[in-house]
């Protein structure tokens, strides 16, 4: 069995050997001019394809690279433009912060002057209300003053009245008290009259 295989491979061999001499027949014939050559033609077929495809596909090269060159100015562009409205942004903040700092010190130096006003509106009215109650007090005062100084005048005028009576009643006997009296009423008539 191992001559069977041994004599395919030499088989194989053989074959391949005379295909190896049959093309070195083929290659070498230096009196061929040079065009009947594949390997001329193969290489004018190249040479063609590189010239028609050049030109569409520098074109498509171009093209892309256009459009890439395009995108990345527009992205750069675009970052410029945000870089800007960044620092634009930035600037109004710091204003915005300068100002809301000037705003609180004016809502704060309102405040403080509010607060002042309204407590001297307070005093202001606590003195005028404590004037007025003073007043009342006062006027109260004067009034019951003036009320137990009614009333101790009546009775010291009363007691004057009653004294008096009490003294005359000892000094006057019926007949002077009668005629004194009587001169009263005719005093009294005659008035009227």
């Amino acid at each position: 069995m191992a001559t069977i295989q041994e004599n395919n491979i030499s088989r194989g061999v053989a074959a391949e050997i005379q295909t190896l001499d049959e093309a070195a027949d083929f290659v070498s014939h230096p009196d061929e001019p040079f065009y009947l050559e594949a390997e001329f033609w193969v290489g004018m077929a190249f040479v063609l394809v590189v010239v028609f495809l050049a030109r569409p596909v520098a074109k498509a090269l171009k093209n892309l690279l256009a459009k890439h060159r395009d995108g990345v100015i527009l992205q750069i562009s675009q970052a410029e433009k945000l870089r800007d409205d960044a620092q634009v942004l930035l600037s109004q903040y710091e204003r915005q912060f300068l100002n809301a700092k000037n705003e609180a010190q004016a809502i704060l130096d309102k405040s403080n002057k509010e607060i002042e006003l309204l407590k001297e509106n307070t005093l202001t009215k606590l003195e005028n209300d404590l004037n007025a109650r003073r007043k009342e007090v006062e006027n109260k005062i004067t009034a019951e003053t003036e009320k137990y100084h009614k009333e101790i005048n009546e009775l010291i005028g009363v007691k004057t009245v009653a004294l008096v009576k009490e003294k005359l009643a000892a000094v006057l006997d019926n007949d002077t008290h009668t005629k004194l009296i009587d001169n009263s009423i005719e005093k009294i008539l005659k008035k009227l009259k």
